[in-house]
């Protein structure tokens, strides 16, 4: 796949878009003027009906477009766009063609696959923006509201749709955005889109169709009874009758040979396109009979080979070049079979109509598959030695750096030549095979850089199938690693976390007993070696813990992830003593860093689950370990998580949880052996220098900011707190990363009732219940919701808590075991505290009782 040029003019229009393998591919479509060729022949009515439909007065957010595959329904759809185009005021923010099929013409896309191509196709996010299939799609969605209120729209063309209303996602209501469908079958739920069918054309269209595309391809001399001999063979089918045309000018005798096919002729009564998928396989087969049977298993072969571009790696397996391709394959553009492209860098590329695929794959005989697997080991070795010679040419090079101009160039190549290994490792690759497993590592890291989540977790699925295959224990517990990793990137939390258990239970399965193999040595004796270090495996376990527990901790079942980063901390500890006869000695300093985050993120989990005193009980340790390993800024982390967590926990005693004024002097004790030991103006001050040098335990600066304002609460000043917090905020909203919005505006409404602006935190708790609910977060929703109740208590609004608190109770109630049963017990003891409005009182600062220090 290629690069197109991406910028934006003057009026904000998408003026170019990048390609790739896999994913929807998206086009920019852009307005050819008003002279611009719009019609299709024998599709006047059609084109007119569609117009009317996506005009700016109609009362339908978009049109249909169905009918039998070959019918011309892309086409179609396509000069109906740009004709849209041309008229002024219609589409004045462009248009985006996506092909929802997928490049490769095999499976449906879902709708957040669709807005990933959108969003990076168009370069909306915010660079190294990172976001959740839910960020994404309401950052498109608050994106196309932005474009409505400017007066742009944008019409969006979906090629080959499954489900209407998943495709209707996409476009907010009431925006006057437009969306322009096509379908293979008119689907079981249309939603609000008016159908246009298309059918077969007349027997006058397909002659005048046939004798343009035959005088295109410089073959001019056909008689009108070659010519109504081919129509009758293609049915009026729009692509039968470009193979048809495409036949006759590479094979004079044709036209001959189509009376008798069309006669043989025999379409599928049961499948609805079965019409139309005849005609195409007769043309395919008449086709194939005037070519040389080499060039007809040439065809099969590509059909084969999976994607929708035949590129420089294809070429080059096959004795050819881009300049100079192999005779077959020019033969076979000839006659129709592929198409010729060129790309935005000017190379040749040869694409392949999906039904014509499908009709040569059909073509192949079972006793091919062998040709098949040599023909794809042919295309991986072809990957490797053109990817070596670059870096040996570079080795050579006498002028060293200054060949940096031809070097550049061979990565590029090398570039393009990923994208056709990642769609042969992906179609047509044995995962039997070494060559699978060994060059999907190799390019995976390339699709991890840029930042390719959907194509990555479908190359990876393809590696745990390679080394299931294979019976390699160590592949598979490392694919199913990574792909658990990137599930848990995509908000796909429930998943992940099914996933990292196979990959936990895989790696504690090869800590325990590591591969072996058995060898012979020069005297014939027989002895096994281990192929794997113990040690690393359960290294890799508690990565495995670490992940597992990140991704539990977005599902909100914090006790799960309690429970997890437990089981890695003792693995830590495990491993860090130092052994000997008689006692144990202090754990090594390389896994207390990883033990002290472990604990870090251990208390974070207990906190959310409310077990309030063991929580700050890991999070002083952790602060700990931290402060003897000379982290300053992972300290104050700690420091402050610890704080906020206490402070939290005397706000809900005072609105009426009794379960956490039992634990209150326990926590007043820690507190004040923690403000002995620490100052917090230290905390603070070591918190504000990461967010002056943009650097520190946090990788991304708007959570060092969070956290610094978290501290300036903690530290007596709530208005400089409250208004850190808000920048964050304001920040988290800009780059569309609603996740730690959520948890910000928790932070903030927290920092606004301990200034006492009730009514202020109110309305922030309401956002953080929107934005959850914005990303389709049920149970996140409802914890977000007790916050909000918690402010409305603070505001003396008890009746509107209690419907809150027992929707939320009522949500969370089936998870209750993992979510916490704490929370339940909170939700219970606040419903109360609203239901019986003297019970409580209105939160202030902490309410602890700090002890007197010893003189």
């Amino acid at each position: 796949m290629g690069f197109v040029g991406l910028g934006r003019d003057d009026e904000g229009m998408v003026v170019g878009v990048k390609e790739r393998w896999g994913e929807p591919r998206v086009h920019v479509l852009r307005s050819q003027g008003t002279g611009s060729r719009g019609g299709l022949v024998g599709r006047a009515g059609e084109t007119a009906t569609l117009l009317d439909l996506l005009g700016p007065d109609s009362a339908v957010p978009g049109c249909l477009v169905h009918g039998p595959g070959g019918t011309g329904k892309t086409a179609l759809a396509r000069a109906v766009a740009r004709l849209a185009l041309g008229r002024p005021g219609w589409f004045t923010g462009g248009s985006l063609f996506l092909e929802a099929r997928g490049s490769c013409g095999e499976g449906h896309t879902t709708t957040a696959q669709m807005t990933s191509a959108i969003l990076r196709a168009t370069q909306l996010l915010p660079d190294g923006a990172e976001l959740t299939e839910q960020e994404k799609a309401a950052f498109l969605r608050k994106w196309l509201t932005r474009q409505s209120a400017a007066g742009r729209r944008v019409l969006f063309l979906l090629d080959d749709i499954q489900e209407v209303p998943s495709a209707e996602e996409l476009l907010p209501p009431g925006t006057g955005h437009r969306l322009l469908a096509t379908a293979r079958g008119r689907p079981a739920a249309l939603g609000s889109l008016t159908a246009v069918e298309l059918t077969a054309l007349s027997c006058t269209d397909t002659e005048e169709l046939i004798t343009a595309v035959a005088a295109r391809n410089g073959r001019s001399s056909l008689s009108v009874d070659d010519v109504a001999a081919l129509a009758r063979l293609c049915d009026g089918i729009p692509l039968a009758a470009e193979l048809a045309a495409g036949a006759a000018a590479s094979d004079g005798r044709a036209a001959e040979r189509a009376v008798a096919r069309a006669h043989d002729r025999v379409s599928d009564p049961v499948e609805p396109d079965g019409r139309a998928r005849a005609a195409v396989r007769a043309s395919v087969d008449l086709v194939l009979s005037g070519l040389p049977e080499s060039d007809g298993r040439m065809a099969v072969r590509m059909a084969r080979h999976p994607g929708p571009d035949l590129g420089r790696i294809h070429l080059t397996a096959w004795g050819g070049t881009p300049a100079v391709p192999p005779a077959r394959v020019t033969e076979l553009a000839r006659a129709g079979l592929v198409a010729p492209t060129t790309g935005p860098g000017g190379e040749v590329r040869y694409v392949m109509h999906p039904l014509v695929r499908q009709c040569l794959r059909e073509r192949d005989d079972a006793g091919s598959a062998g040709r098949n697997s040599l023909a794809v080991s042919c295309l991986l070795e072809t990957y490797e030695r053109e990817a070596v010679s670059p870096a040996a040419r570079k080795g050579h090079d006498p002028r060293g750096e200054q060949g940096d101009a031809d070097g550049t160039e061979d990565e590029n190549l090398l570039l393009e030549d990923r994208e056709n290994l990642v769609a042969v490792l992906l179609g047509a690759a044995d995962p039997g095979a070494p060559g699978t497993l060994s060059a999907a590592r190799t390019v995976l890291p390339h699709l991890a850089r840029a930042d390719r989540p959907y194509e990555t977790l479908a190359l990876v699925d393809r590696c745990v199938t390679a080394a299931q295959a294979l019976g390699d224990r160590e592949a598979l517990a490392r694919a199913l690693l990574g792909c658990g990793e990137v599930l848990g990137r995509l908000g796909r939390f429930e998943e992940a976390e099914a996933v990292l258990g196979k990959a936990a239970a895989a790696y504690e399965g090869l800590s325990r007993q590591p591969p072996e193999e058995e060898r012979t040595d020069p005297q014939g004796r027989r002895y096994r070696v281990l192929l794997g270090n113990p040690t690393r495996y359960r290294h890799l376990l508690a990565t495995a813990h670490e992940r597992r527990a990140a991704v539990q901790l977005g599902a909100h079942l914090h006790l799960r992830a309690a429970a997890a980063h437990r089981a890695a901390s003792a693995l830590y500890v495990d491993d860090g003593q130092w052994y000997d006869l008689m006692t144990r000695g202090p754990v090594r300093p390389e896994y207390q860093i990883r033990w002290a985050a472990s604990l870090h993120r251990q208390g974070v989990a207990l906190a959310r689950a409310h077990r309030f005193l063991e929580a700050c009980s890991a999070l002083h340790r952790g602060a700990t370990l931290q402060s003897g390993l000379g982290a300053r800024e992972n300290e104050a982390v700690a420091l402050t998580v610890l704080w906020k967590t206490v402070s939290r926990a005397s706000r809900l005693a005072a609105s009426g949880v009794t379960h956490v004024r039992g634990e209150l002097e326990a926590l007043d004790t820690l507190v004040a052996a923690v403000d002995q030991q620490y100052r917090r103006v230290d905390v603070e001050a070591a918190l504000r220098d990461v967010v002056d040098e943009r650097e520190g335990p946090c990788a991304h600066p708007v959570e060092a900011s969070a956290l610094w304002g978290n501290s300036l609460v903690n530290c007596g000043r709530a208005d400089d707190g409250v208004r850190v917090l808000g920048d964050a905020a304001s920040r988290c909203r800009g780059d569309g990363r609603l996740i730690p919005l959520v948890e910000i505006l928790d932070d903030l409404g927290d920092a606004l009732v301990e200034t006492r602006q009730a009514a202020e935190a109110v309305d922030v708790h309401r956002e953080a219940v929107a934005v959850r609910e914005e990303l389709a977060d049920r149970r996140g929703q409802a914890l977000a919701a007790v916050g909000l109740a918690g402010a409305l208590l603070a505001a003396g609004r008890r009746d509107e808590a209690v419907p809150l608190l027992t929707e939320a109770e009522h949500v969370l109630r089936p998870s209750a075991a993992d979510v916490g049963p704490r929370v339940m017990d909170s939700i219970a003891d606040l419903l109360t505290a609203a239901q019986q409005p003297g019970a409580a009182r209105p939160p202030g600062r902490r309410r602890w009782r700090r002890p007197r220090r010893p003189r």
